[in-house]
């Protein structure tokens, strides 16, 4: 398995109430590469990651185009994390 989210691009994205067991947790990303790559008003609540790589993770390409702003988590519950 791969992200349990991932968002790329997009706007007034709202994901609330998801349960994520093993891979890469929640993702914002990878951003970059491309100038319409942005990531703008996002909100994560109400979510657990359980026995995953990662919890939460904001990933951009370095020296690239696109933007990342706006992104708010509340109420993240994370347990056996191994990064």
């Amino acid at each position: 398995q791969d992200d349990c989210l991932a968002i790329n691009s997009g706007t007034n994205i709202i994901f609330s109430g998801g349960y994520c067991s093993g891979g890469h947790g929640l993702s914002i990303g990878s951003v970059g590469g491309r100038s319409n790559n942005v990531v703008d008003t996002v909100h994560i609540s109400s979510t657990q990651v359980v026995n995953s790589q990662n919890g939460v993770r904001v990933k951009a390409v370095a020296g690239a185009t696109g933007s990342i702003k706006g992104v708010t988590y509340q109420d993240i519950t994370l347990s056996g994390i191994t990064s």
